[in-house]
């Protein structure tokens, strides 16, 4: 079974012949990636498009959303690929000086789900003082009107209800 979230083929800059091995040296010195598994870098990251434009993590070791791919969990509209493919990214909103507020959109809980993005934030963004904004779950009344207003209910709505409802 293929993973539906491996985006490693897709959305990443192009590099001539000659940047490439500056490019995998970079991502060996910088990021400490093994040499022999480069492509890891682009699971959910354009790492390519990051080095043509020489950006540089900031104190928490964190590069700018502009490359972040739509699986991505964070994939916000500050990425430039918001909007390709139909894949809109979520937003973040400040709190203070050095805590921000993350609202997933539709797109990124239909590939990550709820518990997913919980199980990420609790790794990787909570001790950063961030904040996950989820969407109340729906009840079957909700879905209900959603149905009876002729509206599409997302599919990650439908994955917390019961998995066997959503083809993967």
């Amino acid at each position: 079974m293929s993973d539906k979230r491996d985006f490693t083929e897709k959305y990443n800059t192009q590099l001539t012949p000659e940047e490439e091995p500056k490019y995998a040296e970079w991502l060996i010195n910088e990021f400490g990636y093994d040499p022999k598994n480069l492509e890891k870098a682009v699971y959910d990251y354009d790492m390519r498009g990051a080095f043509k434009a020489n950006l540089q993590m900031d104190s928490n070791k964190h590069l700018a959303d502009t490359y972040k791919k739509p699986n991505h969990p964070t994939f916000s509209t500050q990425s430039q690929y918001s909007g390709a493919d139909g894949y809109i990214g979520g937003n973040w909103e400040k709190i203070d000086e050095k805590r921000w507020k993350y609202t997933p959109s539709d797109a990124v809980l239909n590939l990550h789900g709820i518990e997913n993005m919980k199980k990420y934030w609790d790794r990787v963004e909570k001790a950063g003082g961030h904040e996950l904004n989820l969407p109340p779950m729906y009840d079957s009344k909700t879905i209900s009107k959603f149905i009876d207003e002729g509206k599409e209910v997302p599919a990650w709505v439908l994955r917390e209800i019961d998995p066997k409802l959503v083809d993967e």
